[in-house]
């Protein structure tokens, strides 16, 4: 009984520190947290950009509520959303290093979407490839990597690992061509809709994770 008791008590002081970095930061009031979901059902959740506004017809159906942006004249004349609020922070801490969206294009143009963080100290990094979306009016899945290696730098700063631990500011925009940053982008006409906006790990991630976990409950079991 006492070496099943000492057992226990070693596999809960092992974990704290895992389950302390996933879920710490999703308690606090603001700021990004691990699984975050923006589904606008009930708003534009702090997202800004070219002319948002809400509509129905998303990813889940006539009822579903999204994300509608218009570029163009008479609109905003670049193709861009982003939010300053709780898509901010620390994404190291958070175990955040992908996000994931449905997107839709109801406009006559090709989108080029690339994601884009920027820091407080000139970093303004996005994905070194675009991903196309075509104008064909239907929702499709689509994720955008955060690691260093999927991004590439169009700021004056290059510190990645100071802006994952404090951005100040993440956008998916229209990006065609060469990655280019905030002021060489170009005018674009189109419409836009996102949902579902979702922060995960990588699949690495989580298998490296699931690794640790095996690790750990070997480790205790020939304590």
């Amino acid at each position: 009984m006492r070496e099943c008791l000492r057992l226990t008590c070693i596999m809960i002081t092992m974990k704290r520190p895992l389950i302390a970095s996933f879920f710490a930061i999703a308690a606090a009031s603001h700021g990004i947290s691990f699984g975050q979901l923006d589904t606008f059902t009930s708003g534009a959740a702090n997202w800004s950009g070219s002319s948002p506004t809400l509509a129905l017809g998303g990813p889940g159906g006539a009822s579903d509520q999204y994300l509608r942006l218009q570029s163009g004249p008479g609109f905003s004349p670049k193709m861009a959303a982003r939010n300053q609020v709780q898509w901010l922070g620390n994404y190291t801490a958070a175990g955040v290093n992908q996000v994931t969206l449905n997107v839709a294009n109801f406009g006559a143009n090709q989108i080029e979407l690339r994601v884009v963080l920027f820091g407080s100290a000139g970093q303004e990094f996005t994905s070194a490839s675009s991903t196309p979306i075509v104008a064909d009016g239907l929702w499709r899945s689509i994720s955008f990597s955060l690691l260093q290696s999927a991004l590439t730098s169009v700021g004056t700063g290059s510190d990645y690992a100071g802006m994952m631990t404090a951005v100040t500011n993440f956008q998916f925009r229209n990006n065609p061509g060469a990655a280019a940053g905030s002021g060489s982008q170009t005018n674009f006409t189109g419409i836009m809709g996102i949902d579902n906006v979702n922060a995960v790990p990588e699949p690495g991630s989580l298998l490296a994770l699931g690794f640790g976990w095996a690790a750990l409950r070997r480790r205790a079991s020939r304590k």
